[in-house]
């Protein structure tokens, strides 16, 4: 499967990351969304209803628009124990045009992996685009796994 900027190849589900307890674990976040969300109408416009309490629309952010800034995304990890900086805070938001939402910290997260064993899974969390995920069958599938280029590395304490 393709797509992405410069049809980067992509794939689903997206990668998974083998972690070891008390291992931790960096992840890199890159985005190389394209200059339009995934679910467009036929005629090519973005689906985001823009009139709903959504990244784009607070206070700061309203001239953004997906066409020109890109599209918001930020990563949330279900059962893994993080710092509040690692937790894709809905306004943690970041964009491939360089856009950062008003709490953004970082797209490097670490992940201690201090938790008890268990199948954990990440998904986008950015403010106001939770409901269009549920249009593309379930929302592991249409996250950001499609459209995030991830690298990561083992963290080493200094």
């Amino acid at each position: 499967m393709t797509g992405g900027k410069d049809a980067n190849p992509v794939s689903w589900p997206g990668p998974t990351f083998e972690a070891h307890k008390n291992e931790p674990l960096c992840v890199l976040w890159v985005s190389r969304l394209p200059l339009k969300h995934l679910l467009t109408g036929i005629n090519g416009v973005s689906i985001v209803d823009e009139t709903l309490h959504w990244a784009y629309a607070l206070e700061g952010y309203q001239n953004y628009t997906i066409e020109k800034n890109g599209v918001p995304v930020v990563p949330h990890v279900h059962g893994a124990h993080t710092d509040f900086q690692y937790d894709g805070n809905p306004e943690f938001f970041f964009s491939s045009e360089g856009v950062e939402g008003p709490q953004y910290r970082t797209n490097q997260y670490i992940y201690e992996n201090d938790q008890s064993a268990a199948a954990i899974w990440y998904h986008d969390h950015a403010l106001g685009k939770q409901d269009k995920r549920f249009l593309a069958t379930n929302e592991e599938w249409l996250h950001l796994k499609l459209t995030l280029a991830i690298s990561s590395y083992r963290h080493h304490s200094a």
